[in-house]
């Protein structure tokens, strides 16, 4: 059976657009506004939701949290679309909401299919997950986005997080920098892809972990970052 996939979006142009994009691989199910929005994801219980941020009334971050605020829909991911104008604190309260990742508008086609698909496998691998992640003494909990060592609690961004996730998650396999800026920030690549974006978050990761955690993230130069396993 093929998955739903709640577009919410007021601009009608954006929305087919958004369809077209996906509805090869996935059922959608289109809303004008927040409130419709809210009421479909209740009638449907799709696989993920993609909303716009700048809506009336009920806009994407406030619809955001409702949905997980809602008894059975606190699990559905939720993609923010964005302006680069808002992005940055739009996306701050849009991960405090619950938000999984944003898109920077104008969205590209490919790169939204691919940034869908790719929160669908990670959102299964992390409900079909028996248990945390151990490395050590390190601890990663994917579904309460919370990471330990040993006792001590690791304050991490959403951003730091999600790289660390991704790294531990490929098992010694490189993440070029396109991937991370496609995956975990939401660019298209072929309008932004400077890597002191990534290289900034990863120096401040490793600070984070420490010594004995951090420099196991390497960088591979001209290819990425990688997690270094014993």
């Amino acid at each position: 059976m093929r998955q739903k996939i709640l577009i919410v979006e007021d601009n009608a142009k954006n929305r087919k657009d958004y369809v077209n994009a996906l509805k090869k691989e996935f059922d959608c199910i289109e809303a004008e506004n927040g409130e419709e929005g809210l009421a479909k994801a209740i009638q449907f219980k799709p696989a993920l939701i993609l909303t716009d941020v700048c809506m009336k009334e009920i806009d994407g971050i406030t619809l955001c949290r409702l949905i997980k605020q809602t008894a059975g829909l606190a699990e559905i991911p939720v993609i923010i679309c964005t302006s680069v104008r808002t992005e940055t604190s739009n996306q701050t309260s849009g991960y405090v909401a619950g938000a999984v990742g944003y898109l920077v508008k104008p969205v590209d086609p490919e790169l939204l299919l691919a940034k869908v698909k790719a929160h669908l496998n990670q959102h299964q691998a992390v409900a079909q997950a028996d248990s945390i992640i151990e490395i050590a003494e390190m601890h990663i909990d994917p579904s309460r986005r919370t990471v330990y060592i040993g006792k001590k609690k690791i304050d991490l961004t959403p951003k730091e997080f999600d790289i660390l996730l991704e790294l531990v998650s490929a098992k010694g396999r490189v993440k070029s920098v396109n991937y991370l800026l496609e995956n975990i920030w939401g660019y298209n690549t072929e309008d932004y892809n400077d890597p002191h974006t990534v290289k900034t978050q990863i120096s401040t990761l490793r600070k984070k972990l420490g010594g004995k955690y951090g420099e196991r993230i390497h960088a591979v130069t001209g290819h990425g970052y990688k997690y270094e396993f014993d």
